[in-house]
C-alpha cells in the first residue's frame, strides 16, 4: 500500500524555528518549571533569615598627634598618604580588638532552641549567658540546656547533667555557666555551644566591611551585617570603643616611654653640658681673651646648625622607633637623613682643621657648649610639654556617627530571588523541552514521516466532538455521529487515497496498525469503514486486536464468536459474521481475549479466511 522515496541525507544542523516551534509547543510545560522555581524561591525567601545591616563613620586625624614625628612626612618621600588609614582599618580588623569585643559581648558562645521548627517559631524564646567556660576539649561540642521552671535549669555536655539557677554561677569540674535570665517555657530545650574564639573573630571579621570613604580623606566607613539589629549595633559600637580605648592607650604608651627616655638621658646631657662649660672656661682662661675670625666664626655657625639637626634626628628615633622596625620606609628615610648629617659634618670639621690651633680649639670647645645647651633646653622643653599633654591625651580618631541599623533587611532581597528564580526556571523548562524533544526518537509529525521516504496520505486532526462523545460514553463512530465534521471529511480524502492504492496494487486487503497503543487504530479503522461503505463499497471490517480490541463496542455488537474463536479451532466452522451493520459494511468482532494472538494471527486458518472472504468484498 505504502510506496517509498529516497530519504533525504541527515543533518545535524540546529533549525532555530524548529526550536522556536518545539518552545512554542510546549509552552505549558516551561511554564510549569518557571512556577516551581518561583514557588521554591518565594519558600526560601520566607523561610530565609533576614540580615540587616548596622553603620557607623570614624575619622582619622594624623594631625591630632602629640608627636615628635610631626615634622616627618618632608623627610619620607616613599611615604603613602594613605598608608596610615589602611594601617588603622588593619588594626580594627585585627584579634586585638576584634578579640577583645568577642570576649566582651560574650559572642563565642551561642544559644539558640533546639527543634527545627523551634528555630522559626520561638522567637520570643531567649537565655541570656554572661560566662560559659568548658575545657579545650568541649569547644565545639553542643550541650543541651533545658528550662526547668521557677528559674531553674539543666545542663547536659560530655555525658554528665547538673542543674543550676539563674544569676548563680553553675561550677562543675572544670565547666562553668552563669545565666542571667531566662526568657522561655518550662521544659524547652536549648543547643548551648562554645565555639574556638579564633573561628569566632574570623567569622566576624567577614561580617564586617570597613574602607575609606574617598582617597585620603581619613573618613572610615564601617558595616557590620547580621540576623539581629539590635546585635548588630551593640557588636558595632564594642569595636569603635576598643578601637578608640586601644588607639589612646598607645598614644599614652609612646608618651611614657619618651618620657622615660628623657628622665633618663636629661641627667647625661646636664653633666656633658656643665662638663663642656668647665673645658671652655679654663681655656678662655688660659689664653685670656680670643676673638673668633669670619672664618672660624662661619664654621661655628655651620656645625652648630649640623649638631641641631643631628640631635632632632635622636628624638625623632626614640619615637619611630616604637612604632616601626629598621626596615620600614620611614625609619630607613630617618638613617638616610642622618648619614647625609655626618657626612656634612665631617666636611665642616675638616674646614675647621685648616684653622690655626687656638681657633680649632676655642671653635670645637664653642661648638660643644652651645650644641649641648641646645640639646638640654629642647629636652626639657619638651619633657614638659609631654607631661601637662599625657594626662589630657585623646585618640587620634574622632566617632562622627555611632553605630544605627538600617530599618529593613539588606538580604534576603526578595525582589531579585524571585526574578532570577523565573529566570532559572525559564531556561531550565526550556533546556528541559529541548534536550527531550533531541533524545526523543518518536514521529511527531509528518515532516518526520516524509524525512523517512514513506508517503502520507492524510493528516486527521483532534476532533473535539470526538472527545466530548467518549466523555459522554458514546464511542459509536464518529462518522455516524457528526459526518460533517473536519476528522472526517480528513478519513473521506484518506479514503480515496487508500481506494486508489489498492488497486494499483491489485490487493483488497488494507491493514491499519501502529507502533503503541492508544494512537487512534480503532478510531481510523471504524471510521474508514463507515465512509467506505456510505461510498457504495463492499467492506468487511475484522477486529483483529485479540486482546484489547472494541469494534464490537463502537458498533454494539455481540462479541461471541468471534475471530479468536475461529482461530483457535481446528474444525471448519466460519466465525460469526455481523453483516449490514451499516449498508455495505460486514463485521467479524475479535471474540474472547486471548493471550498467543501472535501465533493465531501467524497460523494457516486466519489466512484461508482472508482468502475466502476477500473475493466477496471491495476492500
Amino acid at each position: 500500500m505504502n510506496t517509498t522515496k529516497n530519504s533525504p541525507a541527515a543533518t545535524d544542523e540546529i533549525d532555530l524555528l524548529a526550536l522556536f516551534k518545539v518552545l512554542k509547543t510546549n509552552y505549558i510545560k516551561i511554564g510549569v518549571f518557571t512556577l516551581i522555581f518561583i514557588i521554591l524561591a518565594a519558600i526560601y525567601s520566607y523561610l530565609a533569615t533576614p540580615i540587616y545591616q548596622a553603620n557607623a563613620t570614624l575619622q582619622y586625624d594624623k594631625a591630632s598627634q602629640v608627636s615628635l614625628l610631626d615634622q616627618m612626612s618632608d623627610m619620607m618621600p616613599l611615604s603613602n598618604s594613605n598608608s596610615q588609614v589602611d594601617s588603622e582599618i588593619e588594626v580594627i580588623k585585627s584579634r586585638m580588638v576584634l578579640g577583645k569585643t568577642v570576649t566582651d559581648l560574650n559572642l563565642d558562645t551561642q544559644i539558640a532552641p533546639a527543634g527545627f521548627f523551634d528555630k522559626f517559631w520561638s522567637d520570643k524564646s531567649s537565655v541570656a549567658i554572661s560566662l560559659y567556660f568548658v575545657p579545650e576539649q568541649l569547644i565545639g561540642e553542643s550541650a543541651t540546656f533545658t528550662y526547668l521552671g521557677e528559674d531553674k535549669y539543666s545542663l547536659s555536655i560530655a555525658e554528665q547533667t547538673v542543674e543550676g539557677k539563674v544569676g548563680e554561677l553553675l561550677k562543675q569540674d572544670e565547666i562553668s555557666l552563669l545565666v542571667t535570665s531566662i526568657n522561655a517555657e518550662a521544659g524547652q530545650e536549648f543547643t548551648l555551644t562554645k565555639n574556638s574564639r579564633y573561628l569566632t573573630i574570623e567569622n566576624l571579621r567577614k561580617t564586617l566591611t570597613i574602607a575609606e570613604v574617598g582617597k585620603g580623606t581619613g573618613i572610615i566607613s564601617m558595616d557590620i551585617k547580621g540576623p539581629d539589629k539590635a546585635e548588630n549595633v551593640k557588636i558595632l559600637n564594642n569595636i569603635i570603643q576598643n578601637y578608640v580605648d586601644q588607639n589612646t592607650e598607645r598614644k599614652k604608651e609612646v608618651t611614657n616611654n619618651t618620657l622615660l627616655f628623657l628622665d633618663e638621658y636629661l641627667p647625661k646631657i646636664k653633666i656633658k653640658l656643665d662638663n663642656y662649660e668647665n673645658q671652655l672656661n679654663a681655656f678662655r682662661k688660659k689664653n685670656e681673651s680670643i676673638d673668633l675670625s669670619l672664618e672660624a666664626k662661619a664654621a661655628l655657625d655651620s656645625a652648630l646648625q649640623v649638631e641641631e639637626k643631628l640631635n632632632e634626628l635622636t628624638f625623632k628615633e626614640v619615637e619611630i622607633q616604637q612604632l616601626y622596625t629598621r626596615n620600614h620606609p620611614a625609619y630607613q628615610s630617618l638613617l638616610d637623613k642622618r648619614q647625609q648629617l655626618l657626612r656634612e659634618k665631617e666636611k665642616i670639621s675638616k674646614n675647621i682643621q685648616k684653622l690655626p690651633n687656638t681657633q680649632q680649639q676655642i671653635v670645637r670647645l664653642t661648638r660643644d657648649v652651645e650644641s649641648e645647651q641646645a640639646i638640654y633646653n629642647q629636652l626639657v622643653a619638651k619633657q614638659q610639654e609631654l607631661s601637662v599633654l599625657n594626662s589630657g591625651i585623646t585618640a587620634d580618631v574622632r566617632i562622627i556617627d555611632s553605630a544605627e541599623s538600617q530599618p529593613t533587611a539588606v538580604a534576603p532581597k526578595k525582589a531579585l530571588i524571585l526574578v532570577l528564580a523565573a529566570i532559572l526556571g525559564f531556561i531550565i523548562g526550556c533546556a528541559y523541552v529541548i534536550a527531550r524533544e533531541f533524545f526523543n526518537n518518536k514521529i511527531k509529525g509528518t515532516e518526520d514521516i516524509d524525512a523517512l521516504g514513506v508517503n502520507v496520505y492524510a493528516t486527521i486532526p483532534f476532533s473535539a466532538h470526538e472527545k466530548k462523545l467518549i466523555a459522554e460514553g458514546n464511542i459509536r463512530p464518529l462518522s455516524l455521529e457528526n459526518p460533517a465534521d473536519t476528522a472526517v471529511e480528513a478519513i473521506r480524502s484518506l479514503r480515496t487515497s487508500v481506494y486508489f492504492s489498492v488497486m494499483n496494487q491489485g490487493n483488497n486487503l488494507v491493514m491499519v496498525t501502529s507502533a503503541s497503543p492508544g494512537v487512534g487504530k480503532s478510531f481510523v479503522t471504524s471510521n474508514m469503514a463507515v465512509v467506505l461503505a456510505n461510498a457504495g463499497k463492499k467492506v468487511l471490517l475484522i477486529d483483529t486486536d485479540l486482546r484489547k480490541g472494541r469494534i464490537h463496542k463502537a458498533f454494539s455488537l455481540s462479541n461471541k464468536q468471534g475471530l479468536s474463536e475461529y482461530l483457535s479451532q481446528s474444525d471448519t466452522t466460519q466465525p460469526v459474521i455481523h453483516q449490514n451493520v451499516i449498508e455495505n459494511l460486514d463485521i467479524i468482532c475479535r471474540g474472547k481475549n486471548v493471550t498467543h494472538s501472535s501465533e493465531l494471527l501467524m497460523g494457516e486458518r486466519f489466512k484461508n479466511l482472508l482468502e475466502t472472504v476477500k473475493d466477496n468484498m471491495t476492500l
